[in-house]
């Protein structure tokens, strides 16, 4: 039988020659996955697909041509860092997932699978007709997943998600609440600060405050901050940020922290969003705070598609006019039909609601954006500026009972953490200073 030298083996000696000729192993070539990965990546994004959390993966592979085909099929899978190399000499980076294909050196995937087993990482074997003895190996070091080359384009992907749907349970990623304008101007930095600060108040937990606004990057302003670091330092960095320094960098309130962002950071270093990065920078305060509220002002942009799309819930800010309500009916629709979104984690906020100036009602506004959770937030402008303008937090604020009682009510039906409904009690040195 005549085989693609491509696939023949190497061997050292005849003794090996006369065994091999008797015995050789079925490694195809990868030109059939190729065609199928080009297919499929031409049919409109059908292969599109986001991770529950950032997967940094090393793929082990000595073959070009196996190594393009992976590369194609997985350059659609958000959330998934790839890095290739042709043996394993040492596991110097943290990854979480390790691919390796078996293209006939069954001593070599033997020690590759070894030293990645050493590093943690999951591992997925790829290759047909398997020898006993990798196989063997293979399951006493509990590799998750045993992929033949053949089917590779359909089963690959499945494999990789399972194993970042078990990874990101024992993660602990804190949900993220995306907040967004349904037409400029509603008032999603104001819910989001505001929001932030009745959880933070409420609870003992971290809560991280993103914003998103690269247009304006209002919140550290309505929040009386002075911050010395912001999005586009933690973006350059975001390789070597850790827990510590992710802390260390954020201002803070308490326990309220914000990642603050630069006005028209869009002309500047922020013209062009590696998405990947904020995706790494999203993995990395999910591990660090307990909830992430995102202030998503602009609306959908090339910043706020990833956090959406990490996102447990999304609160769509419109006012109580027929124009504010037509683009949010579009928006729903854009982030349901275009991005995938789930139409349950979607929420209507009706801010500066009024009975008395608008004979709109909230059941209207139900009906007409086809979203059966709304919420509404009355109308003060006294109060708003007092927040937004002079940046004074709303415990300091005499006539916010009625807003923070608002603000609860949506933390209750929709927030996926256990908060005391009363603000948290003074200490003793409190007491006596007045401050909280």
């Amino acid at each position: 039988m005549q085989y693609p030298a491509a696939i023949t083996l190497s061997v050292r000696n005849r003794k090996e020659d006369l065994y091999m000729e008797n015995k050789l192993y079925d490694v195809k070539p990868f030109n059939s996955l190729s065609k199928k990965v080009s297919s499929a990546s031409s049919n409109q994004g059908s292969l599109d697909m986001s991770l529950s959390l950032m997967i940094k993966a090393l793929i082990i592979c000595d073959d070009e041509q196996v190594k393009s085909a992976l590369e194609e099929l997985l350059k659609a899978v958000k959330n998934l860092d790839i890095h290739f190399e042709n043996k394993v000499s040492f596991v110097t980076e943290n990854y979480s997932l390790a691919i390796i294909v078996f293209t006939g050196e069954e001593q070599q995937t033997i020690l590759d699978i070894e030293k990645v087993s050493n590093s943690g990482a999951s591992i997925i074997l790829i290759g047909d007709t398997l020898p006993q003895g990798l196989l063997r190996k293979a399951l006493q070091l509990s590799i998750k997943d045993v992929v033949p080359l053949e089917t590779a384009e359909d089963e690959l992907i499945p494999a990789i998600q399972q194993i970042a749907n078990q990874l990101s349970q024992h993660a602990n990623l804190a949900p993220v609440i995306s907040v967004i304008n349904g037409k400029g101007g509603s008032g999603a930095s104001f819910i989001t600060n505001s929001l932030g600060q009745v959880i933070s108040d409420r609870s003992e937990h971290e809560i991280a405050l993103f914003d998103a606004d690269l247009q304006h990057g209002s919140l550290a302003d309505s929040m009386n901050l002075k911050p010395s670091y912001y999005l586009d330092d933690a973006l350059e960095e975001v390789k070597e940020l850790d827990s510590t320094a992710i802390k260390s960098m954020m201002v803070r309130r308490n326990n309220l922290s914000l990642l603050p962002v630069k006005a028209y950071s869009q002309l500047n270093r922020l013209a062009h969003i590696d998405q990947n990065r904020v995706n790494q920078l999203l993995g990395k305060l999910r591990l660090s705070y307990r909830l992430m509220l995102a202030d998503l002002s602009r609306g959908v942009d090339s910043l706020s598609v990833p956090i959406i799309e990490s996102s447990e819930h999304v609160l769509i800010i419109i006012q109580q006019n027929i124009v504010s309500i037509r683009e949010a009916k579009e928006l729903v629709e854009q982030l349901k039909n275009t991005m995938g979104i789930d139409g349950e984690k979607l929420h209507i906020i009706v801010n500066r609601f009024s009975d008395k100036y608008s004979t709109i009602s909230v059941d209207d506004i139900r009906k007409t954006i086809g979203i059966n959770s709304v919420f509404k937030i009355s109308n003060d402008y006294q109060l708003a500026s007092s927040c937004t303008e002079l940046g004074k937090p709303l415990n300091e604020l005499s006539n916010s009972k009625h807003l923070t009682e608002e603000l609860l009510e949506i933390i209750k039906n929709i927030m996926p953490l256990d908060i005391k409904h009363d603000s948290k009690p003074q200490g003793f040195w409190a007491k006596i200073t007045g401050k909280k």
